[in-house]
């Protein structure tokens, strides 16, 4: 997921959790077409993707508000990430002056410390900017193929957020 803000961007990038047949037909179509060469850029053929949406203006929307908190569960990080991603490029655009939003709280529970792996670069910058707050919480085994930025381990807590507090 990407912000509109992210112009830049010239890629798509799909996350899949789990390989079904779905995603390996995937995998291999792109894989093949990388195979063909002679198309694009790195000589890969090009992938035709048709894109619809957005329908709705979630970005917008939340931009007006001076206060966020985002609450994600598992893959459900997906579409917040484009949010927090657009929180981030207005701080960075805008450093002396005070946006719309000018705070915002990520409460995210996954099963699996993967996941904060895979989003460890924006969950860093998260961590870096002032009046920002990021709290993970690790429901499954600490497992950790790699390892996590100390500043992102350090907002890791293991167990289910005690709605109670």
């Amino acid at each position: 997921a990407h912000s509109p803000a992210d112009a830049a961007v010239r890629h798509l990038s799909i996350k899949a959790g789990r390989k079904g047949s779905w995603t390996r037909g995937l995998h291999s179509l792109a894989a093949s077409r990388l195979a063909e060469g002679g198309g694009q850029e790195g000589g890969a053929a090009p992938l035709r993707v048709r894109a619809i949406g957005p329908f709705g203006e979630p970005e917008e929307r939340a931009a007006a508000h001076p206060q966020l908190i985002l609450v994600a569960g598992g893959v459900g990080i997906t579409p917040l990430s484009a949010l927090a991603g657009a929180f981030i490029a207005r701080a960075a655009a805008e450093p002396g002056s005070r946006p719309p939003t000018t705070s915002l709280q990520l409460v995210w529970v996954a099963r699996d410390v993967r996941l904060f792996v895979e989003y460890a670069l924006l969950l860093e910058e998260l961590i870096a900017l002032p009046r920002t707050s990021v709290r993970l919480y690790l429901t499954g085994k600490a497992q950790e193929e790699r390892p996590l930025p100390a500043c992102v381990g350090d907002n890791v807590t293991l167990g289910r957020p005690d709605l109670a507090r």
